[in-house]
């Protein structure tokens, strides 16, 4: 594999002997207009449609955009293959290895996806000890799903601090529905 300045990996010899599928070129030129949301949605858009499009977006996402800029998590999130997307998503929820980065966002999609406020409860959990930028970028995620801008405010402290909130209090707080925002927000969604 060669990385690209641009920090892209791609099997180039392959693509270049034509051995590369359609959704490996459509991911790569994806990969290359990540910035230019009119030229990346439609790449999106046909790669969320396929089965070998989701399998390159679950290798890619991550609470930081991964090599797409968001875009993978999109696909993730737009995909009608429930089947395909949700089991691997709970998969990177559930298994402790996983690194944060990964199962954080693995958990505001489903969230997006399904409307389930457990996933909430899941991201709280895993933001909330004092962490890395996994964290901080997990909590943004997490405060980005929540109202009113009080809550938002607890729960996207300082990466190095703990939130102070319990999950009960936290939990209280999720049971009201207009405390809530994202829930299955489908194609409104743009990385």
């Amino acid at each position: 594999m060669k990385r690209f300045k641009t920090g892209l990996w791609l099997p180039i010899s392959l693509c270049l002997l034509g051995a590369c599928n359609n959704e490996q070129r459509l991911f790569y030129k994806l990969q290359e207009a990540r910035r230019e949301q009119a030229r990346a949605r439609p790449l999106a858009d046909e790669l969320s449609k396929t089965s070998q499009g989701v399998k390159l977006a679950l290798a890619d996402f991550n609470v930081f955009g991964g090599t797409t800029s968001g875009w993978s998590s999109w696909i993730l999130i737009e995909s009608g293959l429930t089947s395909e997307v949700e089991p691997e998503l709970k998969k990177t929820i559930a298994e402790p290895s996983i690194d944060l980065a990964r199962s954080v966002e693995a958990a505001h999609i489903m969230w997006i996806r399904t409307g389930d406020t457990t996933y909430l409860e899941k991201m709280f959990e895993m933001v909330r000890a004092p962490g890395d930028l996994a964290t901080e970028w997990g909590r943004r995620k997490l405060g980005t799903s929540i109202n009113p801008e009080r809550m938002v405010q607890q729960v996207t402290v300082p990466p190095n601090e703990p939130i102070k909130l319990t999950l009960e209090e936290f939990q209280t707080v999720i049971k009201d529905p207009r405390t809530l925002r994202n829930q299955n927000r489908g194609s409104q969604v743009t990385p």
